[in-house]
């Protein structure tokens, strides 16, 4: 379960890593560019670009490229000092480095992609009743009146494409486009009435412009995208912009069916702006003039009063070369991860530690052999012990074979001290074994000296007595 969540959320973070840079840098072209046209097609190379980054960074065809690890090596000092206040804590002084405890390390990815997962859930839920209440709502439609229909079908279509269904709606307050697969006009009930054809026409050359452009489909795509990535504030942005460029485009290319952009301007408010109970141009709730802020104010200012050319579809060198950076940028970002690339370090065990209060051995004859204590002894490990012996005796007391003084100076008369108790540490890293007596600095033995068994050596004919022995790895 645990290497699962760890996989899991992994693939999430680096995905969302992926669509955080597309977005971002779709969000930055878009702001410095005022051709709605160009706006649009780089808001739909976003949207495409987040969603494609789930299935390429789960199916990986290039080796994916660590961007945390310089950081992460940067930043060690200073995560390290903050690490003991979230629940890390480091490993003894002979293995340095730190470990997240087992509480803290099994709950926080687990609570962060819970945190995901439910809030997909929910945006998932949301769409899911959203897409049956546009069906339910089409469903319940009636068909027009023959003067509607006779008038839809007097608009010309581009070859090709299907027409889209007209239905009447008693639930809705202004004509809308729905379904991306079967596509239906719905319009209010005050459309269908006698007298109503001008602002009929003007509705169903918006509604047929978006149709055109393909506008239902796109946006199905950045509904999906904004229920994956709903953490993501330039995906909204670029989501929210992408839907008035369309406005201003439908509007620009109905307008010029319509007649002159004036006109249509003028009709457009006053279809927003009618009281329900005042006419049958207009089914809509009456709506507040918010100003320049406004989305219909600035609709209207492109049509009337635009500064500059408007582009009804980018050159085709522009969206040749949008089809191609986007790629380029897609499999590019979607190399990037978070986790290491490296071969996994093995997993360093809590450090163990085996204790004894004294060892005694007694008086022999002879020279002793070596006595093996029942301790395996691993590759690394930290042994520290006292022992009751003077200088001489110290030169015949040996761990591992290896004497504890020098001989030398052990048969020096002015090292010939009372006997008391020495501390010994003795340190084994990675095939090396150093030595260390009382307060002296630690000092490397020959040889590897890697026994496998802790192995002591008494003083021959005299009682050897060792305390306070403490063995860690």
């Amino acid at each position: 379960m645990g290497e699962l969540t760890s996989t899991l959320g992994g693939r999430i973070v680096d995905s969302g890593l992926a669509a955080a840079l597309i977005t971002g840098i779709v969000v930055m072209a878009m702001v410095t560019t005022r051709q709605p046209s160009r706006r649009r097609a780089l808001a739909r190379a976003g949207v495409l670009g987040a969603l494609l980054a789930i299935p390429i960074v789960c199916l990986r065809p290039f080796s994916p490229l660590d961007v945390a690890g310089p950081i992460r090596m940067a930043l060690q000092p200073t995560l390290a000092w903050i690490g003991t206040s979230v629940g890390l804590r480091p490993h003894s002084s002979l293995f340095g480095g730190w470990r997240l405890s087992p509480s803290v390390w099994g709950l926080v990815p687990v609570v962060l992609l819970v945190g995901y997962l439910l809030g997909v859930s929910v945006g998932l839920a949301r769409f899911v009743l959203g897409c049956w209440g546009a069906g339910w709502i089409g469903r319940n439609s009636v068909s027009p009146g023959d003067e509607a229909i006779a008038l839809y079908h007097t608009i010309d279509l581009a070859p090709g494409r299907p027409r889209p269904k007209l239905r009447v709606s008693s639930k809705t307050t202004r004509p809308v486009l729905l379904g991306s697969f079967r596509a239906t006009i719905l319009i209010p009930v005050g459309f269908d009435l006698p007298g109503s054809s001008e602002a009929l026409r003007l509705s169903l050359l918006h509604e047929l412009a978006h149709f055109e452009a393909s506008d239902p489909w796109f946006g199905l795509a950045s509904e999906l995208a904004t229920i994956f990535w709903f953490p993501l504030p330039t995906l909204w942005w670029m989501r929210k912009q992408m839907r008035l460029d369309q406005e201003f485009l439908a509007d620009r290319h109905a307008s010029a069916r319509f007649g002159e952009p004036g006109r249509y301007a003028h009709s457009l408010v006053e279809i927003a702006a009618a009281p329900k109970s005042e006419t049958s141009l207009s089914a809509s709730r009456p709506r507040r003039w918010n100003g320049a802020g406004s989305a219909l104010f600035q609709r209207v200012l492109m049509l009337v009063r635009c500064p500059f050319p408007v582009e009804g579809r980018p050159p085709r060198w522009w969206r040749w070369s949008l089809v191609g950076s986007t790629t380029l940028l897609l499999l590019i970002v979607t190399r990037l991860t978070v986790q290491a690339t490296t071969a996994p370090l093995p997993d360093v065990p809590e450090p163990q530690s085996f204790s004894m209060r004294t060892l005694v051995f007694e008086e022999s004859p002879t020279a002793p052999t070596p006595t093996i204590v029942p301790i395996r002894l691993p590759s690394s490990f930290e042994l520290t012990f006292q022992v009751y012996a003077n200088a001489a005796e110290l030169a015949q007391i040996s761990v591992f074979g290896h004497p504890l003084a020098r001989a030398p100076l052990a048969e020096n008369p002015l090292l010939q001290d009372p006997s008391r108790w020495h501390k010994v540490r003795l340190r084994r890293v990675e095939r090396v074994l150093t030595f260390a007596l009382d307060s002296d600095n630690p000092r490397p033995l020959p040889g590897d000296s890697l026994e496998e068994w802790l192995s002591l050596r008494s003083v021959p004919g005299r009682r050897t007595t060792f305390r306070s022995i403490h063995l860690t790895w």
